[in-house]
């Protein structure tokens, strides 16, 4: 389970993520998946893992970056 949010995107970029929302999903998923799990297990990867998924989500971004990322459930199993 893994369910985050993105704080300060203006209205043109909560548009685009809608309608970008399958493209930036199945980022996620992909970097998720190939990820090592010993990585995602580590609470002190954290950051690492934000700043990596803000990537995955900026290249589908043409209005806007993605610069800080919350997560708020987060289920490694």
């Amino acid at each position: 389970t893994f369910t985050l949010s993105i704080p300060n995107v203006t209205e043109m970029m909560r548009l685009e993520m809608q309608v970008k929302s399958i493209f930036i999903r199945d980022g996620i998923y992909g970097y998720l998946k190939n990820a090592p799990l010993s990585f995602l297990d580590n609470p002190a990867n954290s950051d690492k893992l934000k700043s990596d998924l803000a990537v995955v989500i900026n290249r589908h971004m043409k209005r806007g970056t993605v610069s800080e990322i919350l997560i708020e459930e987060y289920v490694v199993r």
